[in-house]
């Protein structure tokens, strides 16, 4: 079973502020680049883990652009519910939404649970859309039987003390093997043991455009994860080009107001 998962995007229509670039253009070549990663590698799905919106009402024009894109593809789409994908944090909101329109259309599938058999090893996927629970058992342990157990989840979950209402990843009881976090947009990869005492991996690729200037310093990654009998496979895979950076972000400005800030 391969797929590939990406997350955080918060497509809109406006300019986000300090940067350079066609930034309408940049995030709609982002998303054909994960079709044509996902293609390349064969992948059997995508997943986006939420937020694919920055907004619940994004213009008709964004819309149209992504329905475009989408209709060249030819994998299964999934994507989580986040928090900015609704009105005021309710999950009930999402047929009026720019997200639920993408569910209309059928070319992007609302989270479910996945269940596959390689030679009778069985895997399953489980996701979860945002909760504003900083910790529920009944998302983080699965309590199934399979033999490789996969959790994606629109929860504030880090690797770091943050200023923002979070849950540590050491605090996290799990029997995932893999666990995909979403949400927290900055980038982190740890190691751990499941509770029961099998290998667990959580991942965070980080936000898939970076719209603030606190991210700029980040990578973009998507990562590909192939799970089979023999073995597990997890890459990630970094789309962005940091000689590129000084084209794309005015870092003129940021410098001149952090300089001004004393003086305000």
């Amino acid at each position: 079973m391969r797929f590939l998962y990406f997350s955080d995007p918060h497509f809109r229509t406006t300019q986000p502020r300090y940067r350079l670039d066609n930034f309408f253009d940049v995030q709609i070549n982002k998303l054909k680049n994960v079709i044509q990663i996902a293609t390349q590698n064969k992948c059997d799905f995508i997943v986006c883990g939420g937020d694919f919106f920055d907004s619940p009402n994004p213009s008709h024009q964004l819309i149209s652009a992504i329905l475009e894109t989408l209709s060249t593809n030819k994998i299964d789409f999934y994507s989580l519910i986040g928090n900015h994908d609704v009105y005021g944090h309710n999950l009930d909101t999402i047929n009026r939404t720019g997200l639920g329109v993408l569910f209309a259309s059928k070319l992007v599938k609302p989270s479910r649970l996945l269940e596959f058999d390689d030679n009778n090893y069985k895997i399953v996927l489980s996701m979860h859309d945002y909760t504003q629970e900083l910790y529920d058992p009944e998302i983080h342990c699965l309590k199934l039987t399979q033999d490789y157990r996969i959790v994606i989840s629109h929860c504030m979950i880090t690797d770091v003390d943050t200023v923002f209402e979070h849950s540590l990843i050491e605090n996290i009881k799990t029997d995932a093997n893999l666990f995909l976090c979403s949400h927290y947009h900055v980038p982190f990869k740890c190691e751990s043991k499941n509770i029961r005492g099998e290998k667990n991996l959580f991942l965070n690729p980080g936000c898939f455009t970076r719209q603030n200037k606190n991210e700029f310093k980040q990578s973009v990654n998507v990562v590909l994860c192939d799970i089979s009998k023999k073995a597990s496979n997890i890459r990630t895979i970094k789309l962005n080009n940091d000689s590129e950076d000084s084209k794309i972000f005015d870092y003129k400005s940021i410098e001149l107001e952090e300089k001004l800030k004393p003086f305000l």
